[in-house]
């Protein structure tokens, strides 16, 4: 449907299943625009290339295409999930609509304190949260699952929306008592787009017990958690070219 906005996601597994000596490589196109180069560092590991697309008519087109190592293209898996008006903030609208980019690619979405992929039926859109601990920090879990979560602040953007993580991953977390750091090999010629989702497990937390810094480059906050338990706290940052948590 034109002026719509869609998830769409090619997975691909290789597998060896040529028997081949080399990994192949090949380019994925959506309405003719060739979006991503589809390579392998493994024959045993999937790799997936995921999509925000404007929709400009009635029909859209993945394609895929041999490139310069002419391997044959091949595909294991697409998702293809409608997004409604409300999902976005205004930044992401504005990158798919304000400056016809059309596409926007997911790059990382990590679930910290999970053990194992959140897909749908956890995630209505099918969205990937891929788990992650970190040998510095402490599991935790709510003692009971979060029925509601309300965006509570959104840092850079006010009052725009954004699609909210599924129950599943924000029932666990991860706490340390010094810094949880994560770098993303992020690529010079992109802006990116940040999102943190946090809640609150402890009911009887308050602004004094619950403060931290979240740092990003060169922009720093620094803001209480508390008191919102069972609630979503939204930040959001845009930063160009190397993100660390």
């Amino acid at each position: 449907m034109p002026n719509s906005t869609y998830l769409i996601r090619g997975t691909f597994f290789y597998g060896n299943y040529d028997n081949g000596t080399t990994l192949p490589s090949f380019q994925m196109a959506i309405d003719g625009t060739i979006v991503a180069t589809v390579t392998f560092d493994n024959a045993a590991i999937f790799v997936y290339h995921e999509f925000m697309v404007a929709s400009v008519s009635n029909v859209t087109f993945l394609c895929l295409l041999r490139d310069s190592s002419n391997s044959v293209p091949f595909i294991s898996a697409i998702s293809f999930s409608y997004l409604p008006a409300d999902f976005f903030y205004s930044t992401v609208y504005g990158f798919l609509y304000g400056t016809h980019s059309i596409y926007f690619e997911t790059k990382y979405r990590l679930n910290f304190g999970g053990d194992g992929l959140v897909r749908h039926p956890d995630d209505e859109f099918d969205r990937y949260w891929f788990p992650i601990q970190w040998s510095n920090s402490t599991f935790i879990q709510s003692s009971s699952p979060l029925q509601s979560l309300v965006a509570s602040k959104i840092v850079g953007n006010e009052g725009s929306t954004w699609g909210d993580p599924p129950a599943k991953v924000m029932d666990t977390a991860l706490t340390s008592s010094g810094n949880i750091t994560i770098s993303f090999p992020a690529d010079y010629n992109y802006e990116y787009i940040l999102s943190f989702y946090y809640a609150e497990f402890n009911s009887t937390a308050n602004a004094s017990s619950r403060i931290f810094y979240l740092e990003v480059q060169d922009q720093t906050v620094s803001t209480p958690l508390g008191p919102i338990a069972n609630a979503l706290k939204t930040w959001e940052m845009s930063t160009n070219p190397m993100a660390t948590m």
